[in-house]
C-alpha cells in the first residue's frame, strides 16, 4: 500500500523551523522547538529527555485542525478565536492542552467549554470527567438528563457513560416518583409542570430551578434529596 501523501500547512512552514510534526491525516507542521519547550510540559520533558536533536518527523494523533489551534497558543500572536471554530475543533484542542500540557491554552478552552454546556452537555461531559473538572462534570451532567440513554451511549465514553448512566437512573426513578406524592399533586403549578413532562419528559427533568420550587411550595424536603445530588 503506497504511503499517504503529507501536506505541509501554510501557517506553520517557516524556512527556520527545526521540528516537524505530522497530523493524523497527514498534514505536515513545522514549527519551532524553543516555543514548545517553554509552552508545553509535555513537549519540553520530551526534548529534555532527548539525546540529542532528531530530524525526523513526529507523528501526533491529533488532526490538523486541532493542532492548528494549539500550536498557535505557543506563539507571540492574537490567540484564536474560539468562537469562530467549530465546536468540535474546540473540544479536540481542550483535550490536546489538556494531554500536552499547554497551559496557556487552557483558561481560554475552559471558559469555552463552560460556555457552551447547554449546546452540548454530552461533549462537555466527556471532556470534564477525565481531567477531573468536577464542578464542569455536575453542571454537564445535569443538563444531560434531558438526552435519552440511546443518545448519550453514542457519545460519551464507556467509563462516563456508565458513570452517568447510575446517576441518570436515580434522577429519573426519584423525579418521576415525587409527581405522584398527592401533596405534590396539590401544588397550584403542578399541571404546568405534568404538562412539560409530557411534551418532553427527558428534558422535564434537567429543570433544576421548578424542582426547587416544587420542593418548597409542597415541603417535601425529604421526597425530593434528590434535587442536590451531584454527579461527582
Amino acid at each position: 500500500m503506497p504511503e499517504a501523501k503529507t501536506i505541509s500547512f501554510e501557517r506553520f512552514s517557516s524556512a527556520d523551523a527545526d521540528l516537524t510534526f505530522c497530523a493524523s491525516d497527514n498534514v505536515l507542521f513545522k514549527v519551532h522547538r524553543k516555543n514548545l519547550e517553554v509552552h508545553s510540559e509535555v513537549f519540553g520533558d520530551m526534548f529534555e529527555a532527548a539525546t540529542k536533536k532528531s530530524e525526523e518527523t513526529i507523528g501526533l494523533s491529533e488532526p490538523s485542525a486541532v493542532l492548528e489551534v494549539l500550536f498557535q497558543y505557543m506563539y507571540r500572536q492574537p490567540q484564536p478565536s474560539l468562537d469562530a471554530l467549530p465546536f468540535s475543533v474546540c473540544a479536540g484542542v481542550a483535550e490536546a492542552a489538556e494531554k500536552y500540557l499547554v497551559y496557556s491554552a487552557m483558561t481560554a478552552l475552559h471558559a469555552h467549554m463552560r460556555a457552551n454546556i447547554t449546546r452540548h452537555p454530552l461533549v462537555v461531559l466527556n471532556f470534564a470527567v477525565p481531567h477531573d473538572f468536577a464542578t464542569l462534570a455536575n453542571d454537564a451532567a445535569r443538563h444531560c438528563l434531558q438526552f435519552p440513554l440511546e443518545k448519550a451511549v453514542g457519545i460519551l465514553r464507556p467509563d462516563v457513560f456508565a458513570r452517568w448512566a447510575v446517576f441518570y437512573d436515580k434522577w429519573h426513578r426519584e423525579a418521576s416518583r415525587v409527581l405522584t406524592i398527592p401533596n405534590v399533586r396539590k401544588w397550584p403549578k403542578y399541571g404546568e409542570l405534568e404538562n412539560f413532562l409530557r411534551r418532553n419528559p427527558h428534558r422535564c427533568f434537567t429543570e433544576v430551578d421548578k424542582w426547587n420550587l416544587l420542593r418548597d411550595e409542597t415541603d417535601q424536603l425529604h421526597e425530593m434529596q434528590f434535587v442536590n445530588d451531584v454527579f461527582m
